[in-house]
């Protein structure tokens, strides 16, 4: 197990796979913290877990990861107090710089939680881009700083195994300039080379592909169907794992002689004869639909409040309405505004009596108010 290793060129590779990543994350943090982010790896070795340097670390969070498609194995991220601590005070607009103060509650264990979440979220979708795979991670799990046995657990590697460390220069606008540490097991760093190994093969192979038919004679028939180009669609796990070469192109692919049509949909369009409708088959399955039944909820109003204020709620507070009192309120079906009316008292429950019917060609339409 120990003696398993990546050459410096694999090492390359998965920095420019863990840069898309990143990137894509970046912005993902970018749009929750309203602020400027830059996310870059600076470095990645082959490290046993008792060389790994962390000083600074101990007393911060880990937050473990595993892919749940396109790829396999565990990945950790470590994050310093003082970083999660700046992030928070961005997030909630405070200006508490007293890191003894500070201390891991499940407010903040569940915030970075979720940052994490949409980070992970967020750069799986810019690999699953990239490699024309679907890659997903199961939801992250924030846990505590309890030592080097916590990374062996959460990685699932025995001692003396090594493991993928990167490191990440993270810079928020001028306000936060740290590292933050990526560990992956040799399992998930394996599979993301071999990846990207076969994904620069496939590009190879089309590229290749492309020059040819350049060269072709006119008069030359050019096939119907790309099998090179197509074998994207047929990637799985074990295939990743196992990968020597591009897969063989006589294995399962798509047949080229089906012919596809466009499936005509009905106009409901206002002004089109929909006669069609009252034929007795159409009407039968319409009545199959009466009973089905549908969530109603009358809105009094809206208004948005900033995370600060929301926390600040106690048994007494008063929230303003976007709504000017006795304007009538909306009648919602399944997330759809269909009526507005005026609130009743029918003996001790409340009523609302509708005064507005919305248009159908709104509802029929879909439209969001």
């Amino acid at each position: 197990m120990s003696n398993r290793n990546l050459t410096d060129t694999e090492l390359n590779a998965i920095s420019e796979v863990l840069n898309i990543s990143t990137s894509s994350a970046a912005v993902a943090i970018s749009t929750i913290l309203n602020k400027q982010i830059n996310v870059k790896v600076s470095k990645t070795m082959m490290q046993d877990i008792g060389e790994i340097n962390l000083v600074g670390y101990d007393d911060g969070l880990v937050i473990a990861c595993s892919y749940k498609s396109g790829l396999l194995g565990r990945f950790a991220i470590l994050i310093r107090k003082i970083d999660i601590q700046t992030i928070l005070n961005l997030l909630m607009n405070s200006e508490n710089d007293d890191i003894n103060d500070f201390t891991f509650d499940e407010f903040s264990l569940s915030t970075i939680n979720e940052i994490a979440n949409q980070m992970l979220n967020s750069g799986s979708s810019s690999l699953s881009e990239f490699f024309s795979i679907r890659i997903e991670t199961d939801s992250p799990q924030t846990k505590v700083f309890e030592g080097r046995g916590l990374i062996s657990e959460t990685l699932d590697i025995d001692d003396g195994e090594k493991l993928l460390y990167a490191t990440l220069k993270l810079d928020i606008n001028g306000l936060l300039s740290s590292d933050l540490i990526l560990l992956f097991s040799f399992d998930a760093a394996d599979a993301i080379n071999k990846l990207m190994s076969y994904n620069k093969e496939v590009k190879s192979e089309q590229n290749t592909s492309e020059v040819k038919q350049v060269k072709e004679p006119a008069n030359i028939k050019k096939p119907e169907y790309n099998q090179t180009q197509n074998l994207r669609d047929e990637i799985t796990v074990d295939s990743i794992l196992n990968l020597n070469k591009p897969a063989s192109t006589s294995g399962r692919i798509r047949n080229p002689g089906v012919k596809v049509q466009e499936t005509q949909f009905p106009n409901f369009s206002e002004g089109v004869d929909n006669s069609t409708f009252n034929l007795p088959l159409l009407k039968n399955n319409m009545d199959l639909l009466m009973n089905v039944q549908l969530d109603v909820s009358i809105e009094l109003g809206k208004t948005k409040i900033k995370m600060k204020n929301v926390l600040d709620f106690a048994q007494g507070t008063i929230i303003n309405l976007e709504k000017q009192a006795g304007a009538p309120v909306d009648v919602v079906v399944n997330g759809q505004l269909i009526a507005r009316g005026d609130v009743v008292v029918i003996d001790d429950n409340f009523g609302v009596r509708i005064t507005e019917i919305i248009e159908d060609s709104n509802f029929l339409l879909n439209k969001k108010y």
